[in-house]
């Protein structure tokens, strides 16, 4: 089943990035990628979007931007666990979009890569 979002902590507060299908609309929307591709936009701008589509959801106000997000990242890098989180969980959200099997299999690919990953660092 896909997971649909992922708690992070930023700068001290845990935030809930949500994912699906109104986060794909809202990005590519906004993000206007090649061939309306969510895969072509970078992992802040989804990051971005996926926090703030949560605030959306609960009624809430967007408190921050996208600098701040990047300013997050800066602080804890691309490659960070956090950042692995919440790129894991958007391919394995983004599994029950795809067109086809051949498709699906591989954003499975992509996420048991990066579990074998975690596993690698805990070892």
């Amino acid at each position: 089943m896909a997971k649909n979002s992922v708690k992070i902590k930023i700068h001290g507060k845990t935030r809930t990035a949500k994912l699906g299908l109104a986060f794909m609309r809202k990005a590519i929307s906004e993000e206007l990628p090649k061939d309306d591709n969510i895969l072509n936009i970078s992992t802040d701008k989804l990051l971005y979007h996926a926090l703030a589509m949560d605030d959306i959801a609960n009624d809430r106000e967007v408190e921050f931007n996208h600098i701040k997000v990047c300013d997050y990242i800066d602080t804890v890098g691309l490659f960070s666990d956090e950042v692995k989180a919440f790129q894991k969980a958007f391919f394995e959200s983004m599994e029950v979009h795809m067109p086809d099997d051949k498709s699906k299999k591989a954003m499975r690919d992509i996420v048991k890569e990066m579990s074998k990953e975690e596993q690698k660092k805990s070892s």
